[in-house]
């Protein structure tokens, strides 16, 4: 993948992440849930908060990708 399309995808990661937390999102939200939760990416009691923290996760494993890191992120809860 070239390097710019990785900084398109951080982007797509982040509006999507900030539009859910700001409730701009709650049908894409809704529908990701249970895309994850079929997929057992996220358990059945998941919320909309697990949805953005997998964007937040993804964001930071392609900044990663990207070689904006030396090493692989930990996961950081997202705000409530």
């Amino acid at each position: 993948m070239e390097p710019g399309d990785l900084a398109l995808l951080i982007g797509v990661l982040a509006i999507c992440e900030g539009e859910i937390w700001a409730g701009n999102a709650d049908q894409v939200a809704v529908h990701m849930l249970r895309r994850w939760q079929s997929q057992a990416v996220l358990p059945a009691a998941a919320t909309t908060r697990d949805v953005r923290q997998v964007f937040a996760d993804l964001n930071q494993h392609v900044r990663y990708a990207k070689r904006e890191y030396e090493e692989p992120p930990v996961s950081s809860p997202v705000a409530d």
